[in-house]
C-alpha cells in the first residue's frame, strides 16, 4: 500500500484525500486506470451493516422461536451474522482486519453459544450477545479507505535511486515552503508555489515512471555489459536517458535555486525569536548574578559585559523583514520561471 513516502499522488486528486495520503493515513485500493478517486469511512458502514445484521438476524430467530424448537434456533444465530457480513468482509475495499474479525469471532461463539444449552431463555439471550457483540466490533473501526486508479500515482519503488533522490530534492523544497509558511505568514503567502511544486513534483515523477524501464536497462547494462561492442551499442540509448536526466536536474536546480532566499528567510525568523526570548528573560539574571556575588562565586564575571547590553533585537527584526521580502520575490519568480518552461 503506497504511503507519503512511497509515493507521489497526483495534485489534483481532493485535498481532504490528499492530504491523507501524504500523511500515510488510511488504506489505499488502487484500481483500473480512470477509476474516480473515492473514500470509504469505515464507521458509518460498518455501523449500518452491524444494525442491519442485528435486526435481520433477530427477526428471523423470533419467528422461528414461534414454529421451530430452540435448538434450531441456534445455528441461525450464530450462521446468521456469517452470511449477512460480506457486504463487509469480502468488499475488497476494507481492510484485511474483517477476515481476522470474521475468524476470531468462532471464539467467542464457543465460549459463549455453546454452554446455554436449548433452554429457552439461554437460546433468547445467545442470539442476543452474538450480534451485539459482532456490532460492536464493527463499529469501532474508524479507518478510511481511499480509492483511485493506478494513474493517480507513481510509485517510489518503480523508479531508480537516482530518480528516487531527485524527487526528494524537491519535496525537501515544498516542505521547507509549508515551513515558511507557518512561520512568516502573513508576509509570506506560499499557496500559490506549494501547489506548483506539487505539480512539478507530479510532472517529475510522471517523466521518470515513463522512462524507468528504459533507464534500468541502461544502468544495468552500463555496469554488466559483457563486451565494449555492447557498451558502444547502447550508447545511443544511454545518451536519450542522460539527456532526459539532465532535463529533469535543470528544473530541480531552478526548485532549489528558488529555495535558498526562503531558507534564509526562515533561519532570520529563528534568529529574531531567540534573540527576542534573550531580551524578554533579561530582567531575571541580575538577581542571580547578585546571589553568585554575595556567595562569593561570581569572581570570573568581573569585566563581563552587562547584562542589560543591547541584542540587537531591532537589526534581527529588520533582517527577517528583509528577507522575507526576497522570499515573498523569490516566490513570483519561481511562478514565472515554471511557466515559463511549461509554455514552451
Amino acid at each position: 500500500m503506497p504511503q507519503s513516502h512511497e509515493a507521489v499522488f497526483d495534485p489534483t486528486l481532493p485535498s481532504r484525500m490528499l492530504a491523507d495520503l501524504e500523511s500515510g493515513s488510511g488504506a489505499l485500493v488502487l484500481e483500473e486506470p480512470g477509476t474516480p478517486p473515492s473514500s470509504h469511512r469505515f464507521l458509518r458502514q460498518r455501523a449500518l451493516s452491524g444494525t442491519a445484521t442485528m435486526g435481520v438476524v433477530l427477526a428471523v430467530v423470533a419467528t422461528l422461536a414461534q414454529v421451530a424448537d430452540w435448538w434450531l434456533v441456534l445455528p441461525v444465530a450464530a450462521i446468521g451474522p456469517m452470511a449477512l457480513q460480506p457486504w463487509n468482509a469480502i468488499d475488497r475495499r476494507n481492510s484485511p482486519t474483517d477476515w481476522r474479525v470474521l475468524r476470531l469471532a468462532w471464539g467467542p461463539l464457543i465460549s459463549w453459544l455453546a454452554p446455554l444449552g436449548t433452554g429457552g431463555l439461554g437460546a433468547w439471550a445467545a442470539c442476543q450477545i452474538w450480534p451485539h457483540y459482532f456490532f460492536l466490533l464493527e463499529a469501532t473501526d474508524v479507518g478510511v479507505t481511499h480509492v483511485m486508479g493506478r494513474d493517480r500515482l507513481v510509485s517510489l519503488a518503480d523508479l531508480g535511486d537516482a530518480e528516487r533522490a531527485r524527487l526528494s530534492r524537491v519535496r525537501a523544497v515544498r516542505e521547507q515552503v509549508e515551513e515558511a509558511q507557518r512561520l512568516l505568514a502573513p508576509a509570506f503567502d506560499g499557496t500559490l508555489v506549494l501547489m506548483t511544486l506539487r505539480e512539478q513534483e507530479w510532472m517529475l515523477a510522471t517523466r521518470m515512471g515513463e522512462m524507468a524501464p528504459l533507464a534500468a536497462e541502461v544502468d544495468h547494462l552500463d555496469v554488466a555489459a559483457a563486451t565494449d561492442r555492447v557498451r558502444q551499442a547502447m550508447r545511443p540509448q544511454a545518451e536519450v536517458v542522460a539527456a532526459a536526466r539532465r532535463a529533469d536536474e535543470a528544473v530541480i536546480e531552478r526548485i532549489e535555486e528558488y529555495a535558498r532566499p526562503v531558507e534564509r528567510a526562515i533561519l532570520a525568523h529563528r534568529e529574531w525569536e531567540q534573540i527576542q526570548q534573550l531580551a524578554d528573560n533579561t530582567d531575571a539574571y541580575p538577581g542571580l548574578l547578585a546571589r553568585a556575588e554575595a556567595g562569593g562565586t561570581a569572581d570570573d564575571l568581573a569585566g563581563a559585559p552587562a547584562l542589560d547590553r543591547d541584542f540587537g533585537l531591532e537589526a534581527a527584526r529588520l533582517a527577517r523583514e528583509d528577507l522575507t521580502t526576497q522570499a515573498v520575490g523569490a516566490n513570483a519568480w519561481l511562478l514565472k520561471a515554471l511557466r515559463g518552461d511549461q509554455g514552451r
